[in-house]
């Protein structure tokens, strides 16, 4: 009995672990990213990157990808955080407001040039979807690493600090966002 309880728990575990390390992007929302890059391309400033989040994925799953437009492959995909206050394993309530501590979703602009916060360094974004995100800047929703509490931001896009460095080099220079809810 202790023998099958074992490996019971052992199969589970190992589920979990292939679960979450081997997500892909959802051609669909691929699609969709696309669409809003030709839409958004005479904004952009790097053309060559457009970073999709899928929120629609467990906090435990590999979420945010880098879709690289020039050889048409993903580039980097990675876990990232969303609000604490969104909910647990998936976020599921979204704001625009300044204090909610709320993720929030539709599409944004990354910032020229990276800056060096209270976490690392950071990229800030702009969000472009009327009435959704557009409080982005001065909610102060930013790109950095996790500086300890794994999963849960405040509503900023946390990656663990081996990620950060690299994503950030990559998107930086008004790239493009899709987050997905």
């Amino acid at each position: 009995m202790k023998k099958a309880l074992l490996l019971l728990l052992l199969g589970g575990l190992l589920a979990l672990v292939w679960y979450s390390t081997h997500a892909s992007l959802d051609p669909a929302l691929l699609r969709q990213a696309k669409k809003e890059y030709g839409a958004q391309q005479a904004k952009l400033a790097n053309t060559r990157f457009i970073t999709i989040i899928d929120f629609r994925k467990s906090i435990c799953q590999k979420r945010l990808f880098v879709y690289d437009v020039k050889s048409q492959s993903v580039v980097l995909s990675t876990r990232v955080a969303h609000a604490f206050r969104s909910g647990l394993l998936y976020p599921t309530k979204f704001s625009n407001e300044e204090g909610s501590e709320l993720s929030c979703y539709g599409t944004f602009l990354t910032d020229k040039v990276p800056y060096t916060g209270r976490f690392g360094r950071a990229l800030r974004v702009d969000g472009i979807t009327a009435g959704v995100n557009t409080n982005a800047r001065s909610r102060a929703i930013v790109f950095h690493a996790d500086p300890g509490f794994y999963n849960f931001s405040l509503a900023c896009f946390m990656t663990s600090k081996a990620v950060n460095e690299r994503l950030i080099a990559m998107i930086k220079g008004r790239s493009l966002v899709v987050v997905y809810k």
